[in-house]
């Protein structure tokens, strides 16, 4: 099962991880954020019934409001160009601009997207600028997605990101050298016991 294993490649709820990937892949065509009129994301019924529909979602005060919220997902994405862990501090939350463009994201539900899921988690977005130009993507299976795997390389640098600052270079070098070689020591250790009772 381990190579079924989907890994969040940002730090959201994962239905809205192909939503992120989308509207950062659309990020150069747009532009000028603050020109956006409007962001309509056609999705699942799950997405919009876990991270979508409630008022909250669109005016979270609490980090953990914050990555359950599709549109703060999507908005705070298009501002930084990333969604990082300190993307739902105090100074975001309160950030007016990014608030506002929160709530120009709309969520609709979509049939073709339901009939999708779970086996993907198809998120399609269509941006309008305030000149009337339109930019269309859909991601159906995002990094860290089954059928979109990260590389070892971009695991260590999420692991790296989230654990550096509590264990220090060394435990988290010694945990990358370990978790790496772990079919060589899994091996050995089975070599060792297939040794052990044959005796």
């Amino acid at each position: 099962m381990m190579t079924h294993t989907y890994i969040k490649f940002w730090p959201v709820e994962y239905h809205a991880q192909s939503a992120v990937d989308a509207i950062l892949q659309l990020r150069p065509q747009i532009g000028d954020w603050k020109q956006v009129e409007k962001i309509d994301l056609h999705t699942f019924d799950a997405a919009v019934d876990i991270i979508g529909k409630d008022p909250e979602k669109y005016r979270p005060t609490t980090r953990e409001t914050a990555d359950h919220s599709m549109p703060y997902c999507v908005a705070v994405a298009l501002i930084e160009g990333d969604v990082g862990l300190d993307s739902f501090d105090d100074t975001h939350l309160k950030n007016a601009p990014l608030i506002e463009l929160t709530n120009k994201v709309k969520l609709h539900r979509d049939a073709s997207a339901n009939a999708r899921y779970p086996k993907g988690i198809p998120n399609k977005l269509t941006v309008t600028l305030k000149d009337g130009k339109t930019f269309v993507k859909e991601v159906e299976f995002p990094r860290g997605h089954a059928y979109n795997k990260m590389t070892d390389a971009e695991v260590e640098k999420k692991f790296r990101a989230c654990a550096l600052a509590k264990y220090g270079e060394a435990t988290v070098a010694a945990i990358v050298k370990n978790t790496l070689a772990m079919d060589t020591l899994v091996a050995g250790a089975a070599k060792t016991m297939i040794s052990w009772l044959a005796k």
